[in-house]
């Protein structure tokens, strides 16, 4: 590694900081956030922005709060969600984890957190001094091994995000249900981020399984990385009866509510998703991005990994190019085009974790398409 190189790591001490580099960047196809075109079957709502104004100063924000969470509900065909009570509103992901982590150190707990993950779930939760332990995907459907983690680190709690965020690995249904009944019968709290939901085809209702198992939980939902509202979100924080006063509490020492306006906005983007469909909407533009990035680097040494994953970023092994994911981030940022380095998703060890790199399909059409050229240009000369 240069001096350079290490000199940037050196300073780079996270994801966050990468991304941020990125937005002075000609093309970015870093952060994961959604920053496409509004998809035209549903571009209407934004023609009538003056009626969800009206409509969201006419309702009590509890009442907005609920027809949000019914809508959301509907969407993802959750009954247990649309009945559930025990919730709050954030403005980010970010924010509703930040009081899930609080609610861990208010316990003491020990928390299992997967690996890989997005390095900031790490950060947050270490900055309220709570404990970390890594788990790997492969322990969330190896229960024996998961057990013995827990037996071995003491864990409290453990913290997924399914589906996970790089490498798309997701908890079918019977693996969820699986996992929640070990983890009740342990009396071990989960905390699920769900922030990549709407690009999951694997649907059930996963509340239902939840609190049908009594597992002590929290949940974390999040509109950012689906609907192009610059940066203007939603983020239903859930969580179980048994800890609703807690975690209310914890809430309202940060926050009164959030946005009614944001709540009015995507409440009529869910119902508009939910007329035409999230595979219309959403998931035939994630299958259709991912093939033209496989067509561009087809031939050369960078390989999407898995070649089949569905979220709107993609997992890159570069080790055939025997550069590291710095230095080909390097190389990449001085031609124009900024992808994120794949060694800070390792947050507990990334020594052994530095040729990958994670790249964004979100990004709007002529800059998506630009960015994805340059990269197969570049890469055929590695």
């Amino acid at each position: 590694m240069t001096i350079a190189m290490r000199k940037l790591e050196a300073l780079s001490a996270s994801l966050t900081h990468f991304e941020t580099r990125a937005l002075h960047a000609h093309v970015s196809l870093a952060d994961g956030h959604a920053y496409h075109e509004m998809p035209a079957p549903i571009a209407g709502v934004l023609a009538d922005l003056g009626t969800i104004w009206r409509r969201a100063t006419s309702r009590p924000i509890p009442e907005q709060e609920d027809s949000y969470k019914a809508c959301l509900a509907e969407l993802i065909g959750s009954p247990a969600l649309r009945a559930h009570t025990a919730y709050s509103v954030s403005p980010t992901a970010s924010s509703s984890l930040d009081v899930a982590a609080t609610w861990l150190r208010k316990r003491g707990y020990t928390v299992g957190l997967i690996e890989p993950v997005f390095d900031n779930l790490h950060l947050i939760v270490r900055r309220r001094e709570v404990s970390c332990v890594a788990v790997g995907e492969r322990a969330l459907t190896d229960l024996d091994e998961l057990q013995r983690l827990i037996t071995r680190h003491r864990l409290d709690a453990i913290l997924i995000v399914n589906p996970n965020n790089p490498t798309g690995f997701q908890l079918s249904e019977p693996q969820f249900t699986a996992l929640v009944r070990v983890l009740a019968d342990r009396g071990v709290a989960l905390i699920v981020d769900r922030t990549f939901r709407f690009y999951s085809e694997l649907a059930f209702d996963d509340y239902r399984i939840l609190i049908d198992s009594g597992v002590d939980f929290v949940t974390i939902e999040d509109t950012g990385k689906t609907w192009p509202t610059l940066d203007l979100k939603v983020s239903l924080l859930g969580y179980s009866r048994a800890i609703a006063d807690e975690m209310r509490g914890l809430y309202e020492e940060i926050f009164l509510c959030h946005s009614p306006f944001a709540l009015a906005l995507h409440e009529a983007l869910l119902r508009e998703t939910r007329k035409h469909s999230l595979k219309k909407l959403v998931w035939d533009l994630v299958r259709e991005r991912s093939l033209h990035v496989q067509d561009a680097l087809a031939g050369g040494p960078l390989h999407i990994q898995p070649s089949d994953c569905k979220l709107p970023v993609l997992w890159v092994s570069c080790a055939q190019t025997l550069l590291s994911d710095l230095e080909l981030h390097a190389r990449f940022e001085r031609s124009g085009v900024s992808v994120l380095p794949g060694r800070f998703f390792y947050w507990c060890d990334d020594s052994a974790h530095r040729h990958f790199i994670r790249i964004s399909l979100m990004r709007p059409a002529a800059k998506f398409h630009a960015g994805v050229r340059l990269l197969g240009e570049l890469a055929r000369v590695l």
